[in-house]
Protein backbone atom coordinates (compact mmCIF):
# COMPACT_ATOMS: atom_id res chain seq x y z
CA UNK A 1 0.00 0.00 0.00
CA UNK A 2 1.33 3.81 -0.92
CA UNK A 3 2.15 5.70 2.35
CA UNK A 4 0.75 8.99 -0.10
CA UNK A 5 -2.31 7.29 -0.98
CA UNK A 6 -2.70 6.05 2.80
CA UNK A 7 -1.95 9.66 4.26
CA UNK A 8 -4.32 11.27 1.86
CA UNK A 9 -7.38 9.09 1.78
CA UNK A 10 -8.72 6.57 4.30
CA UNK A 11 -12.08 4.60 4.30
CA UNK A 12 -13.69 4.16 7.51
CA UNK A 13 -16.00 0.86 7.80
CA UNK A 14 -18.41 0.02 10.51
CA UNK A 15 -18.76 -3.61 10.53
CA UNK A 16 -20.77 -6.53 12.49
CA UNK A 17 -20.52 -9.81 11.22
CA UNK A 18 -20.65 -8.99 7.88
CA UNK A 19 -17.70 -10.86 6.27
CA UNK A 20 -18.87 -11.81 3.32
CA UNK A 21 -20.08 -8.49 2.51
CA UNK A 22 -16.67 -7.11 3.88
CA UNK A 23 -14.65 -9.43 1.81
CA UNK A 24 -16.33 -8.28 -1.28
CA UNK A 25 -15.70 -4.74 -0.62
CA UNK A 26 -11.98 -5.48 0.41
CA UNK A 27 -11.15 -6.54 -2.96
CA UNK A 28 -12.92 -3.30 -4.68
CA UNK A 29 -10.45 -1.41 -2.17
CA UNK A 30 -7.50 -3.60 -3.49
CA UNK A 31 -8.39 -3.17 -7.03
CA UNK A 32 -8.12 1.44 -7.03
CA UNK A 33 -6.40 2.83 -8.93
CA UNK A 34 -5.56 5.00 -6.03
CA UNK A 35 -5.65 2.72 -2.75
CA UNK A 36 -6.97 3.70 0.16
CA UNK A 37 -5.96 2.74 3.97
CA UNK A 38 -8.73 1.42 5.71
CA UNK A 39 -10.40 1.43 9.12
CA UNK A 40 -12.67 -1.03 10.65
CA UNK A 41 -14.43 0.20 13.47
CA UNK A 42 -15.44 -3.66 14.57
CA UNK A 43 -18.83 -3.81 16.57
CA UNK A 44 -18.32 -7.20 18.46
CA UNK A 45 -18.27 -9.46 15.53
CA UNK A 46 -17.77 -13.12 15.87
CA UNK A 47 -16.93 -14.40 12.02
CA UNK A 48 -13.83 -13.28 10.46
CA UNK A 49 -14.45 -10.07 9.45
CA UNK A 50 -11.64 -9.11 11.36
CA UNK A 51 -8.88 -11.37 10.26
CA UNK A 52 -10.14 -10.16 6.42
CA UNK A 53 -9.47 -6.44 7.11
CA UNK A 54 -6.11 -6.95 9.10
CA UNK A 55 -5.06 -8.79 5.36
CA UNK A 56 -5.42 -5.45 3.63
CA UNK A 57 -3.55 -3.91 6.49
CA UNK A 58 -6.23 -2.26 7.90
CA UNK A 59 -6.18 -0.53 11.81
CA UNK A 60 -9.04 -2.28 13.99
CA UNK A 61 -10.65 -0.27 16.38
CA UNK A 62 -13.75 -1.36 18.33
CA UNK A 63 -16.79 -0.50 19.86
CA UNK A 64 -19.37 -2.60 22.16
CA UNK A 65 -23.09 -3.46 21.69
CA UNK A 66 -23.37 -1.74 24.70
CA UNK A 67 -21.69 1.95 23.42
CA UNK A 68 -22.58 1.64 20.13
CA UNK A 69 -24.33 4.91 18.37
CA UNK A 70 -23.82 5.16 14.72
CA UNK A 71 -22.19 8.56 15.44
CA UNK A 72 -19.96 7.44 18.20
CA UNK A 73 -18.59 4.32 15.74
CA UNK A 74 -18.58 7.06 13.14
CA UNK A 75 -16.24 9.67 14.89
CA UNK A 76 -14.28 6.68 16.78
CA UNK A 77 -13.11 5.11 13.11
CA UNK A 78 -12.36 8.48 11.85
CA UNK A 79 -10.17 9.43 15.07
CA UNK A 80 -7.77 6.56 14.06
CA UNK A 81 -7.73 7.57 10.48
CA UNK A 82 -4.43 9.02 9.45
CA UNK A 83 -5.51 10.74 6.28
CA UNK A 84 -6.59 14.14 5.14
CA UNK A 85 -9.83 12.64 3.45
CA UNK A 86 -12.62 10.37 5.13
CA UNK A 87 -14.48 7.79 2.99
CA UNK A 88 -17.15 6.30 5.19
CA UNK A 89 -18.82 2.60 3.58
CA UNK A 90 -20.67 0.17 5.12
CA UNK A 91 -19.46 -3.38 4.59
CA UNK A 92 -22.54 -3.42 2.31
CA UNK A 93 -21.44 -1.12 -0.16
CA UNK A 94 -19.47 -1.79 -3.23
CA UNK A 95 -17.38 0.91 -5.30
CA UNK A 96 -18.66 -0.32 -8.91
CA UNK A 97 -15.37 1.61 -10.12
CA UNK A 98 -11.60 1.15 -10.18
CA UNK A 99 -11.57 5.02 -9.86
CA UNK A 100 -14.09 5.29 -7.05
CA UNK A 101 -11.30 7.04 -4.82
CA UNK A 102 -10.01 9.21 -7.30
CA UNK A 103 -13.98 10.06 -8.06
CA UNK A 104 -14.55 10.80 -4.13
CA UNK A 105 -10.96 13.05 -4.54
CA UNK A 106 -12.39 15.26 -7.28
CA UNK A 107 -15.15 16.64 -5.37
CA UNK A 108 -12.43 18.89 -3.19
CA UNK A 109 -10.95 20.85 -5.93
CA UNK A 110 -12.80 23.80 -4.58
CA UNK A 111 -11.80 24.31 -0.77
CA UNK A 112 -15.19 25.45 0.41
CA UNK A 113 -16.76 21.93 0.03
CA UNK A 114 -16.18 19.93 3.21
CA UNK A 115 -17.79 16.87 1.86
CA UNK A 116 -19.28 14.98 -1.01
CA UNK A 117 -22.11 12.31 -1.49
CA UNK A 118 -21.60 9.59 -3.18
CA UNK A 119 -23.54 8.64 -6.13
CA UNK A 120 -25.84 5.32 -5.90
CA UNK A 121 -25.87 2.97 -8.40
CA UNK A 122 -30.08 3.39 -8.76
CA UNK A 123 -29.44 7.70 -9.38
CA UNK A 124 -26.46 6.74 -11.74
CA UNK A 125 -27.79 9.23 -13.98
CA UNK A 126 -27.09 12.22 -12.24
CA UNK A 127 -23.10 11.84 -12.85
CA UNK A 128 -23.77 14.43 -15.81
CA UNK A 129 -25.41 16.80 -13.49
CA UNK A 130 -23.75 16.62 -10.63
CA UNK A 131 -24.69 19.68 -8.06
CA UNK A 132 -23.16 22.03 -5.16
CA UNK A 133 -25.53 22.65 -1.99
CA UNK A 134 -25.15 25.41 -0.01
CA UNK A 135 -26.06 27.04 3.45
CA UNK A 136 -27.54 27.94 5.36
CA UNK A 137 -30.54 25.75 5.20
CA UNK A 138 -33.57 24.79 7.02
CA UNK A 139 -34.89 21.53 7.56
CA UNK A 140 -36.99 22.03 5.05
CA UNK A 141 -33.90 21.00 3.13
CA UNK A 142 -34.74 17.75 0.52
CA UNK A 143 -32.93 15.38 2.89
CA UNK A 144 -32.29 12.31 0.00
CA UNK A 145 -29.88 15.08 -1.65
CA UNK A 146 -27.87 15.62 1.85
CA UNK A 147 -24.64 12.73 2.28
CA UNK A 148 -25.48 9.01 3.26
CA UNK A 149 -22.97 7.43 5.98
CA UNK A 150 -22.61 4.42 3.86
CA UNK A 151 -21.24 6.25 1.14
CA UNK A 152 -19.22 9.89 0.91
CA UNK A 153 -16.38 11.15 2.36
CA UNK A 154 -15.61 14.49 3.62
CA UNK A 155 -12.09 16.87 4.88
CA UNK A 156 -11.17 15.96 8.55
CA UNK A 157 -10.22 18.78 9.25
CA UNK A 158 -13.66 19.58 9.13
CA UNK A 159 -14.65 17.01 11.01
CA UNK A 160 -12.31 18.12 13.91
CA UNK A 161 -14.26 21.15 14.13
CA UNK A 162 -17.86 19.41 13.93
CA UNK A 163 -17.55 15.76 14.90
CA UNK A 164 -20.97 13.14 14.46
CA UNK A 165 -23.57 13.82 17.36
CA UNK A 166 -23.02 10.25 19.30
CA UNK A 167 -26.55 10.72 21.05
CA UNK A 168 -29.07 10.79 17.70
CA UNK A 169 -30.27 6.80 17.15
CA UNK A 170 -30.29 7.80 13.62
CA UNK A 171 -29.92 10.51 10.90
CA UNK A 172 -26.70 11.00 12.62
CA UNK A 173 -25.21 11.87 9.15
CA UNK A 174 -28.05 14.23 7.79
CA UNK A 175 -27.69 16.07 10.97
CA UNK A 176 -24.34 16.68 10.10
CA UNK A 177 -24.97 17.44 6.83
CA UNK A 178 -27.25 20.23 7.88
CA UNK A 179 -24.94 21.74 10.57
CA UNK A 180 -21.61 22.24 8.14
CA UNK A 181 -23.86 23.44 5.85
CA UNK A 182 -24.95 26.19 8.14
CA UNK A 183 -21.20 26.58 9.24
CA UNK A 184 -20.70 28.19 6.00
CA UNK A 185 -19.12 24.92 4.00
CA UNK A 186 -20.63 23.68 0.96
CA UNK A 187 -21.95 19.93 0.19
CA UNK A 188 -21.16 18.68 -3.41
CA UNK A 189 -22.17 15.33 -5.53
CA UNK A 190 -19.71 12.86 -6.40
CA UNK A 191 -19.83 10.85 -9.14
CA UNK A 192 -17.74 8.36 -7.29
CA UNK A 193 -20.58 5.52 -8.08
CA UNK A 194 -21.35 2.82 -5.89
CA UNK A 195 -24.07 0.03 -5.02
CA UNK A 196 -25.49 -0.64 -1.84
CA UNK A 197 -26.12 -4.54 -1.39
CA UNK A 198 -27.57 -4.50 1.94
CA UNK A 199 -31.21 -6.42 1.97
CA UNK A 200 -33.19 -5.95 5.10
CA UNK A 201 -35.90 -8.02 6.84
CA UNK A 202 -39.69 -6.35 6.68
CA UNK A 203 -39.45 -6.16 10.38
CA UNK A 204 -35.84 -4.55 10.45
CA UNK A 205 -36.78 -2.12 7.44
CA UNK A 206 -39.64 -0.89 9.67
CA UNK A 207 -37.76 -0.72 13.09
CA UNK A 208 -35.10 1.58 10.99
CA UNK A 209 -37.86 3.72 9.59
CA UNK A 210 -38.97 4.31 12.88
CA UNK A 211 -35.78 5.26 14.38
CA UNK A 212 -34.86 7.73 11.22
CA UNK A 213 -38.33 9.42 11.78
CA UNK A 214 -38.14 10.12 15.19
CA UNK A 215 -34.42 11.31 15.06
CA UNK A 216 -36.14 14.10 12.81
CA UNK A 217 -38.95 14.54 14.78
CA UNK A 218 -36.35 14.99 17.50
CA UNK A 219 -34.31 17.37 15.45
CA UNK A 220 -36.92 19.35 14.15
CA UNK A 221 -39.64 19.08 16.81
CA UNK A 222 -42.24 18.48 14.07
CA UNK A 223 -43.24 15.84 11.14
CA UNK A 224 -44.42 15.59 7.95
CA UNK A 225 -46.75 12.62 7.29
CA UNK A 226 -46.04 11.51 3.74
CA UNK A 227 -47.88 8.63 4.18
CA UNK A 228 -51.42 10.36 4.80
CA UNK A 229 -54.63 8.06 5.32
CA UNK A 230 -55.97 8.74 1.79
CA UNK A 231 -52.38 7.49 0.61
CA UNK A 232 -52.83 3.98 2.70
CA UNK A 233 -56.44 3.59 1.38
CA UNK A 234 -55.29 3.76 -2.42
CA UNK A 235 -52.17 1.68 -1.91
CA UNK A 236 -54.26 -0.87 0.03
CA UNK A 237 -57.77 -0.93 -2.26
CA UNK A 238 -56.53 0.22 -5.84
CA UNK A 239 -52.72 -0.04 -6.22
CA UNK A 240 -51.80 -3.21 -4.81
CA UNK A 241 -54.77 -5.34 -6.33
CA UNK A 242 -53.85 -3.42 -9.49
CA UNK A 243 -50.53 -4.81 -9.45
CA UNK A 244 -51.01 -8.33 -8.02
CA UNK A 245 -53.46 -8.56 -11.10
CA UNK A 246 -50.67 -7.76 -13.74
CA UNK A 247 -47.99 -9.06 -12.32
CA UNK A 248 -50.49 -12.61 -12.56
CA UNK A 249 -51.13 -11.74 -16.04
CA UNK A 250 -47.64 -10.97 -17.47
CA UNK A 251 -46.68 -14.63 -15.86
CA UNK A 252 -49.40 -16.36 -17.73
CA UNK A 253 -48.77 -14.95 -20.97
CA UNK A 254 -45.23 -15.41 -20.75
CA UNK A 255 -45.82 -18.87 -19.74
CA UNK A 256 -48.30 -18.96 -23.20
CA UNK A 257 -45.38 -17.89 -25.08
CA UNK A 258 -42.73 -20.41 -23.72
CA UNK A 259 -46.06 -23.23 -24.63
CA UNK A 260 -46.25 -21.57 -28.43
CA UNK A 261 -42.55 -21.47 -29.03
CA UNK A 262 -42.99 -24.64 -31.23
CA UNK A 263 -45.55 -23.84 -33.80
CA UNK A 264 -44.32 -20.40 -33.71
CA UNK A 265 -40.93 -21.45 -35.00
CA UNK A 266 -42.58 -22.81 -38.04
CA UNK A 267 -43.61 -19.62 -39.53
CA UNK A 268 -41.24 -17.18 -41.73
CA UNK A 269 -39.16 -15.28 -39.24
CA UNK A 270 -40.13 -11.44 -38.82
CA UNK A 271 -37.79 -9.02 -40.17
CA UNK A 272 -37.27 -5.49 -40.21
CA UNK A 273 -38.82 -2.97 -37.55
CA UNK A 274 -40.80 -4.44 -34.99
CA UNK A 275 -42.72 -1.40 -33.36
Amino acid sequence: MSDAATSRVCVVVRNRNQAKDLKRLVRALELQTCRPGLVLVDNDSSDDSVALARQYGARIVTISRADFSFGRAINIGVEAAPAEFIVLLSSHSLPLTATFIEDCLRSFSDPNVAAAKCLRLESCERWIDPRIIRGPVTWDIKLSTLPENNGCIFRKSVWQRLPFDESVEAAEDKLWSYQILNAGYDIAESTALYKYCGQERFLASLQRFTRVQLSFYRMRGKATNVYPPGLVFREIFLRIPRQALKSALDVALRGLIYQTLPWRARRKPRLGSVR
